[in-house]
Formats: C-alpha cells, sequence, structure tokens
C-alpha cells in the first residue's frame, strides 16, 4: 500500500498562504467593524477633538488648549469634545484637517484606518513567519491580530491615530536595522512631536551610543518646535504648560476624562483609583516609572542585542509609565507582541506563548464593559501589562537572537 507522501511548503508557499489568509481575515475583521460603526458609534470620539483643534488654531487663531474655544469650532451636531492635550509644535500636522467638512475628515481617518489595520495585519503575519520559519506560528497570530488586538477595534472606532504610530514606528525600526540612522532620527522627531511616547527611546539610542539617529531626533523635535513658534501664536506653549503638562501624575487635566477611569490601564490609573492621598500617589506614580524606566535601562545595557527587542520593550514601558493608557494604544505596541511572542515560540516556550497571548487578549480588555467594574477588575490589565513587560525582560536577558 503506497504512502501519501505530501511535500513540506517551499518558503515562498507560506508567505503567499499567510498572505492570502491574513489579508482575508483582516479584510473581513474590517469590514465587519466599519459595518457596526455604519449603525452608530460612541457619542464622543478622538477625531472630534482634533478637528475642533485644528479649526480653532487655523481657521479662528485661538488657543486649542481651552475648552470652551474647542466647543465653539467643534463640528456641527457634535455635543462632546475633550480637551487637546498634543503639543503645540504637533498642531502643524493637524492643519489638512482645518477649514474642510468635518464628514470628509472623518470618513478620510476611518478609512485610513482600515487600510493600515489591514496592511500591519499582513505584515505582522509576514513578520512572524519572517522571525520564526513557522507556518502554524504564523496562523496562529492572524486571531491574535485581529480578534485579539481590540486596540486596532478602538483605534479604528474612536478616530484616534494609533494605526498611523504604528506603521511610523515600524519604519522608524526597519531603518535603525537596515543602518538608516538619519532616517530614522527624522521619523522619531516627527511621531515624538506628535505623541510624546516615543521619546522614552531616546536615552536607549544615547545608550547605544547612536548619535546620529538620537542627533536627527532632537535636531527634527527642535526644527518642529521652531516652525510652530513662528507659526502659531506663541502663548501656545504657555497655554500647554498651564493646561496640560503641569498636571502629571496623581492630578486630573480639567475637563478631561479622569485618571481613576477604570479604562485607564496604567500604574497611575491604578493609584488613582487605590489611593486618594495625591501626595503619596505623585510619590509612587514617579518611583515607580523610574524604577521601571531603570530596569529596563539595565536590561539594554547589559544585553544591548537585539536591537528590535530592545525597542519594541521601550514602546511597551510607555504603556505604563505613561498619564493615560486607554485600549487604543495598544494598537502601536502591536509589533512588540509579534516580536516577543516569536521569540518564545523560537524557544519552545510554548507556555509562555498562551500565557503571554491570553494575558494580552483577554485580561487587558476586561475593563471594557459598560459598567464600572469592581477595584480588582479595573486592575487586572494593569497587572497584565506589568507580567507582560516582565516576562519581555526575561527573554531579553535570555536571547541570543540578533534579530
Amino acid at each position: 500500500m503506497n504512502r501519501l507522501n505530501i511535500e513540506p511548503l517551499t518558503p515562498a508557499q507560506k508567505y503567499i498562504l499567510i498572505g492570502l489568509f491574513s489579508g482575508a481575515v483582516a479584510l473581513f475583521y474590517v469590514l465587519r467593524n466599519l459595518y457596526i460603526i455604519s449603525l452608530g458609534g460612541p457619542p464622543f470620539l478622538d477625531v472630534y477633538t482634533f478637528y475642533a483643534a485644528a479649526e480653532a488654531v487655523f481657521t479662528g487663531h485661538a488657543s486649542p488648549y481651552n475648552i470652551e474655544i474647542l466647543k465653539l469650532y467643534k463640528a456641527p451636531g457634535i455635543h462632546i469634545v475633550h480637551p487637546f492635550v498634543y503639543l503645540p509644535s504637533s498642531l502643524p500636522f493637524f492643519w489638512p484637517m482645518a477649514g474642510q467638512d468635518f464628514g470628509v475628515v472623518y470618513q478620510s481617518l476611518l478609512y485610513l484606518n482600515a487600510l493600515l489595520i489591514v496592511v500591519l495585519v499582513v505584515g505582522m503575519a509576514f513578520w512572524t513567519l519572517r522571525l520564526t520559519g513557522s507556518f502554524l506560528a504564523a496562523l496562529l497570530m492572524i486571531p491574535i491580530l485581529t480578534e485579539g488586538s481590540r486596540g486596532l477595534l478602538q483605534t479604528l472606532l474612536y478616530g484616534q491615530i494609533n494605526a498611523i504610530m504604528a506603521v511610523m514606528l515600524l519604519a522608524i525600526l526597519w531603518c535603525l536595522m537596515q543602518q538608516r540612522r538619519a532616517l530614522a532620527g527624522v521619523l522619531l522627531g516627527v511621531i515624538s512631536t506628535i505623541k510624546l511616547y516615543p521619546a522614552l527611546l531616546l536615552p536607549w539610542l544615547a545608550l547605544r551610543r547612536d548619535w546620529v539617529t538620537l542627533g536627527w531626533s532632537l535636531g527634527t523635535i527642535a526644527a518642529l518646535a521652531v516652525l510652530a513658534w513662528v507659526w502659531l501664536p506663541h502663548y501656545l506653549w504657555a497655554d500647554w504648560f498651564n493646561k496640560v503638562a503641569i498636571y502629571g501624575y496623581g492630578s486630573n487635566v480639567p475637563d478631561l476624562i479622569h485618571t481613576n477611569n477604570h479604562g485607564n490601564l496604567n500604574i497611575n490609573g491604578l493609584l488613582m483609583r487605590t489611593f486618594e492621598n495625591p501626595p503619596l500617589i505623585k510619590l509612587l506614580a514617579y518611583g515607580s516609572a523610574l524604577m521601571l524606566f531603570a530596569a529596563t535601562l539595565f536590561t539594554a545595557y547589559k544585553r544591548p542585542e537585539p536591537l528590535a527587542g530592545h525597542f519594541a520593550a521601550f514602546m511597551w514601558l510607555t504603556l505604563l509609565v505613561a498619564p493615560f493608557t486607554w485600549l487604543a494604544h495598544l494598537t502601536y505596541t502591536l509589533f512588540a507582541v509579534v516580536w516577543f511572542l516569536a521569540m518564545a515560540w523560537n524557544q519552545r516556550q510554548y507556555i509562555w506563548c498562551a500565557v503571554f497571548a491570553a494575558v494580552y487578549g483577554i485580561a487587558l480588555p476586561v475593563t471594557q464593559v459598560d459598567f464600572a467594574p469592581v477595584m480588582w477588575q479595573q486592575n487586572v490589565p494593569v497587572a497584565g501589562l506589568l507580567i507582560m513587560w516582565g516576562m519581555m525582560q526575561y527573554l531579553l536577558w535570555h536571547q541570543n537572537n540578533k534579530a
């Protein structure tokens, strides 16, 4: 009796099959959620604030850091806007929204996010295959990248810019790995201006003595600040400092969702929910942030390779130490999940893979409910982020791959 002889898949066949399957799943995921959004979205969106801020600055020549001003320039029919908290030097990136019909702005961002989500899912599936060489690992990653990544849905639903950030961060990582340091520096300077969190990579670049990337990053940040200073009213910087920056840990920006909100998935949120003593909260928040940052930096100093692993670990750290961390922010750290799952798979630590995936897909979204969850449920996601950070540090200490 002849045995059925099945030839193993060639690398090209693996990429074709993973591309087809991940593309189909990602497209279905996006189209299904676009349909759900068309039936009625949440009462407020981040894009409402972006649009009002652009209108206030470039049409009304007023400060976007005044909530009453934002309400004057909000789109017709919009009832809720939140304070604009981004740097004044980020405002030129929102300039294209000014003077446009809000419907056009909203639809453009919605479908741009939808396209980028498909690109991210397919790209991350390919990267998994490249890192592991395993067709099965890449196949298993696809549901984690879609149904397990609630941040993608939140980014799409709320009109956020995290998918754009994710693509830019991947571009920076690719440039660093290809030794295109000047371009990496420019991109890092741009993204750190739009959203401060990636600036946490700057001390790591100094530790690596990557002066070219660091110099171009700082130069780009400075150039964009000068551009804003020349183009926009100077008082915007004082306005931003007095109404946003001054509040830091243990405080609430006026008119913004409180940091003790159950959806805030970081240490600052945990402390604000647990304690009622502001000085104690500040001490614990700043102390824990510094300790986590020092530990991550120490790992990078003692185990400088792999570059991609440390890049991912520092971006994951931003989730823990930022004043605000919403589920949508997991979108720009999606590549970190992929990298560490792939490394654990390569080391045959399949239990770790299962725990990591379960924490990411189950524990982190546990507070996304319509009612106010009990205290333990509010803080489970923070514990999940800490567990995943610890697992990342462990893998970096025991990683020989220089990918």
